[in-house]
């Protein structure tokens, strides 16, 4: 028997937030898309009717394909000029953070090296020893 755990009441909060989305977004938006639907089914009874204001709802309905073109293409020249000018301010301040960043670089690279002689140091003492103590034994027993 499985026991399917019970659903809490909903609360004052969630009810009103049910509420506030239907009101605030899909309310908005559904009138949005009629409108536009209304807009492109006139715009395509117009035009298919015969005279002269065929040629008015084509050029309507070209305008109203081009104007949001153009709008996004002005913000996107916006957004390209802000990045050009944020570029522009980082490449004038770069000399000077590029000697800083240089400079950390080169204190790490100094103590990684020093690091790295001070542990290498006991490993070559002692095989320097042993070659010395080799040289001499081979010395001494060759004769």
């Amino acid at each position: 028997m499985d026991f399917k755990p019970a659903r809490p009441p909903a609360t004052f909060a969630q009810s009103q937030h049910r509420r506030q989305r239907l009101l605030q977004i899909w309310l908005p938006l559904g009138l949005t898309a009629l409108i536009v639907l209304g807009v492109a089914v006139w715009a395509v009874v117009a035009a298919t009717a015969p005279g002269p204001s065929m040629t008015h709802w084509a050029n309507v309905s070209a305008i109203l394909v081009i104007l949001p073109l153009c709008l996004s293409a002005i913000l996107l020249l916006a957004v390209v000029i802000g990045l050009i000018y944020l570029t522009a301010r980082i490449y004038g301040r770069l000399p000077g953070l590029d000697r800083k960043v240089q400079a950390v670089f080169y204190r790490i690279e100094t103590g990684v090296h020093r690091a790295a002689n001070q542990s290498a140091k006991p490993v070559f003492s002692i095989q320097g020893w042993l070659a010395s103590l080799k040289a001499l034994f081979s010395a001494i027993f060759k004769r």
